[in-house]
């Protein structure tokens, strides 16, 4: 494995982990609010319909405008680095 090979591979382990801290972080933002909206105490799982309800929330409404746009350019990126790493690996190395 050559010296680039490496270093993409960190880098898209860096990415992925900050992707996927970011997108618990905002699910957990959404499970507060769907909590909030409800009014309810302590612990509490939303239902299906209110998950539902939350993602709809993240999708269209402007509070949630820039975790849209994070998420988009994190996702992006991981892309981007899983492409640079498929078009450097080579078979048999």
């Amino acid at each position: 494995m050559g010296t680039g090979v490496a270093i993409l591979l960190g880098l898209q382990g860096v990415v992925f982990i900050t992707w996927a801290f970011f997108l618990l972080k905002n699910l957990l933002r959404l499970r507060r609010d769907v909590k909030e909206q409800l009014g309810k105490e302590g612990f509490y799982n939303p239902t299906v319909m209110e998950t539902l309800t939350a993602f709809g929330w993240f999708l269209k409404e402007p509070r949630y405008q820039r975790a849209r746009m994070i998420l988009l350019a994190l996702t992006v990126v991981m892309f981007a680095v899983i492409g640079l790493n498929a078009m450097l690996i080579r078979p048999g190395e």
